[in-house]
């Protein structure tokens, strides 16, 4: 496993984002790309040692938004309010993923200050692994958020059952996709979107009735 495999790619294509014209349309390219230029620049050396995974163990969900009033009306999820949002998500998840499992939680953990995030995040259980969404970053200085987690990737490499799969949080620009006809896109950023293609699963947690999936089942 490569976990840097395509990360160039994908860093490339935060800049220049072009898949559905329906979808460009609602979600544009990311905000702020050089963000994750300076990150990448800053940890190239540095990257956190990824730990061997056991694929039947590992949990995959993204765009949670805790704390999010708007992305109720926003994403059409079927909430009344934002504490019952909360909970529900927390509860999904601790009923599927145990304590020594992963889970690689695909960005945009929260709207709410750092702090009220990582509250959040110590209620969920396993060894969490980040990938940087669009909104993960903190406003006033551009920093990347410090939450309570156990990885950070910019995107996330790894070989299952003979399929190389890339997980991000924007979906992989169609272009690089084309070039290899084995690699499939795990994404996660155009929430109850959905892109009409085999090779993109969307993991936002709208498809996934807000909880936490195998890695091998939204493969199968």
């Amino acid at each position: 496993m490569d976990i840097t495999k395509y990360r160039k790619h994908y860093l490339a294509c935060l800049h220049n984002t072009i898949y559905e014209e329906d979808l460009d349309r609602t979600f544009p390219v990311a905000r702020g790309p050089d963000k994750y230029d300076n990150w990448e620049k800053n940890n190239s050396q540095h990257q956190p040692k990824s730990a061997e995974i056991d694929p039947t163990k590992v949990w995959v969900a993204s765009d949670h938004h805790f704390d999010h009033a708007n992305i109720i009306k926003y994403a059409n999820r079927d909430f009344n309010d934002v504490p019952s949002m909360n909970q529900t998500m927390i509860e999904a998840h601790n009923s599927v993923v145990k304590n020594d499992d992963t889970v690689i939680m695909g960005g945009d953990i929260a709207f709410c200050a750092t702090n009220k995030a990582n509250d959040f995040l110590n209620c969920l259980n396993g060894r969490k692994i980040l990938i940087i969404g669009n909104h993960d970053w903190e406003r006033k200085t551009g920093k990347l958020k410090d939450y309570n987690v156990d990885e950070v990737h910019m995107s996330y490499y790894v070989e299952v059952d003979g399929k190389e799969v890339l997980i991000t949080h924007m979906p992989f620009h169609s272009t690089v996709m084309l070039l290899n006809e084995n690699l499939t896109n795990i994404h996660g950023h155009i929430h109850d979107k959905k892109i009409n293609h085999p090779r993109y699963r969307n993991m936002c947690v709208e498809h996934l009735d807000y909880t936490p999936t195998k890695l091998t089942d939204i493969l199968a």
